[in-house]
């Protein structure tokens, strides 16, 4: 019956109360209690087991927890996700293709002059419109593909991409390290000459090791220097002397001379160990001033240079250990530098070997192992020849100058 008949009677308030009374009974057992609608006749499993179930009494309080459960799709059927990858990769193909074919074009003689002049005019307008057809492409396959998503795409290829740049920058730093190691390897005569280094800093080379260190190979020859003219001059005489090194010899050192200007009397011989097969050896003749500074002081540059580098590195970005590492850098250069070089020579070994062939064929005495007798030191203090022009090579120096020079095989000498 309608309720409106009902309104202001008792009979519409009593109706009312018992409405209100079964809808909070119907709120107030639902709440929360998932029991009520099965109270006393389970539907389900009560037990797993020897565990029972909890059961909720009715009435009693209870507390909702959401749950997360993931959200599945429906199985797929493989071929049908197969044919929209293959739809996909076709398309990107011809996005490829439709970017090269300036390329093709232009390197093919099938293709007609005018076009290729055209095309090669026009290359940025061809790549815009080409970007504009191949992304036209890509979207039609992806909207007619239900299994194929542009996100899911954008975020594969941010993946394939960090996985090459994570492989990429293992193989740049190995690749950097081989590099490096070879940069230091092909460039290391060019270090050793900003570090002031004149001869090898380690004495055997891959010769000594495949022959065993034999010293078989090398024979003694000796280095006569008889003067050297044209040198350039200073504001005041000066005191020079004689460096000489060659391949692993130990660098060897005339007296000083004083009062040198322009021409320079040395008048001395240094005997050396030699290897004629070896075409890597040089012969090194330098002219240098005599520096106050002694040999003492002059070794412990290098040391005081990492000091004051890690100390300057304390309030630099560097760093303590780069700057110490960049003082010792300084300090070995600047305590190979110490003394001043006026002039130099570097006489490679076939140069080394025609003047030796050239003082074997001139018919003169070679020169002896022994050490020359008081008779035959009050003669001729030298080689075996006089200290004439005749008997000497000129060779020409840098940055100027001229020296005379002698090297001749010693007879009877002993490895």
């Amino acid at each position: 019956m309608p309720f409106s008949s009902l309104r202001g009677s008792p009979q519409a308030d009593t109706h009312n109360d018992l409405l209100n009374g079964i809808l909070s009974h119907v709120v107030m057992t639902n709440l929360g209690n998932s029991s009520a609608m099965t109270y006393a006749k389970p539907t389900g499993p009560t037990h797993y087991g020897e565990w029972q179930f909890p059961e909720i009494p009715m009435g009693h309080p209870t507390i909702i927890i959401p749950v997360a459960f993931p959200l599945t799709r429906a199985p797929l059927k493989t071929t049908v996700l197969m044919a929209e990858q293959v739809q996909l990769i076709v398309v990107f193909f011809m996005a490829l293709m439709i970017w090269m074919l300036p390329t093709m074009c232009i390197n093919k003689r099938l293709c007609p002059q005018f076009f290729r002049r055209w095309i090669s005019k026009r290359l940025g307008c061809y790549f815009f419109l080409g970007l504009i057809v191949n992304f036209c492409l890509i979207a039609v396959v992806i909207a007619h593909a239900p299994h194929i998503f542009a996100n899911e795409l954008f975020f594969t290829a941010v993946t394939l991409l960090e996985k090459v740049t994570d492989q990429l920058e293992g193989l740049l730093i190995q690749v950097g390290a081989l590099g490096g190691i070879v940069a230091l390897y092909l460039c290391r005569k060019k270090l050793a000459t900003i570090l002031g280094f004149d001869q090898q800093v380690f004495k055997a080379s891959l010769r000594d090791v495949l022959t065993g260190f034999s010293m078989k190979r090398f024979r003694a020859i000796e280095v006569s220097l008889w003067q050297a003219d044209g040198l350039p001059m200073g504001f005041t005489s000066r005191t020079l002397f004689t460096r000489v090194t060659l391949g692993y010899n130990e660098a060897a050192h005339t007296r000083p001379h004083d009062n040198v200007k322009a021409t320079y009397s040395i008048r001395e011989r240094i005997q050396l160990n030699y290897d004629p097969e070896d075409d890597t050896q040089k012969l090194s003749v330098m002219l240098k001033m005599q520096e106050v500074i002694g040999a003492t002081v002059n070794q412990l540059l290098p040391a005081a240079g990492a000091i004051v580098g890690a100390v300057g590195g304390l309030a630099s970005p560097l760093g303590p250990g780069p700057g110490a590492a960049l003082g010792v850098v300084t300090g070995t250069g600047a305590a190979n530098s110490v003394g001043a070089e006026v002039s130099r020579v570097d006489l490679s070994s076939a140069m080394i070997n025609r003047i030796r062939a050239r003082c074997s064929a001139d018919s003169h005495p070679a020169p002896n192992s022994e050490r020359p007798s008081m008779a035959s030191r009050a003669n001729n203090v030298g080689p075996a020849v006089r200290w004439s022009e005749e008997f000497f090579q000129k060779v020409d120096m840098i940055p100027q100058g001229q020296l005379w020079i002698r090297i001749a095989d010693i007879e009877g000498a002993p490895n």
